[in-house]
Formats: C-alpha cells, sequence, structure tokens
C-alpha cells in the first residue's frame, strides 16, 4: 500500500496533535515533511494511505483537529491539493 496523502499543519505541534489522535484509532500516520514546491508555510503534516483518507478525515473531526490541507504527491512526483 503507497501512502502518499498528506494532512497539512500550521505547525509540528498540531501535525503531533494529529498523529496521536490517529494513532488512538489504530492509523499509521507518521509526521512527514510536505516537499518544498507545495509551498505551504511549516512543512509538517502526517502521511495517510489513500484508501484510509476518509475514515481519517472523520476521526480526526472527532477529536476536533481539521488540518490546513488535505494534498497528495502524484506519480509525477508533484505535490497538489486534493481538498481544501
Amino acid at each position: 500500500m503507497i501512502c502518499r496523502c498528506f494532512l497539512v499543519s500550521n505547525s509540528i505541534t498540531f501535525a503531533q496533535r494529529m498523529q496521536r489522535c490517529l494513532s488512538r484509532a489504530g492509523y499509521n500516520a507518521p509526521i512527514a515533511r510536505v516537499p518544498s514546491e507545495a509551498n505551504l508555510g511549516c512543512g509538517h503534516a502526517v502521511r495517510i494511505c489513500e484508501e484510509e483518507l476518509g475514515g481519517a478525515l472523520s476521526r480526526l473531526r472527532e477529536c476536533g483537529l481539521k488540518p490546513v490541507k488535505v494534498g497528495m504527491i502524484f506519480d509525477d512526483g508533484r505535490f497538489r491539493e486534493i481538498r481544501p
């Protein structure tokens, strides 16, 4: 399973909160750096597999957390926002 979705945060602390919330629900959600070409400020995100994206976003809502952006690394290597 290729995990190419990024739940972008506005700080490393917020990324850690998202990671804890998802880990408690059984998701493998490591903190990762967003590619610099994405131009998203902080540059920290939680990486999640595409197949788990919907469930992960629901779990974050239950925890009262919302990523700044949701993006994906596509086969051409570029980062693109897939949800606001």
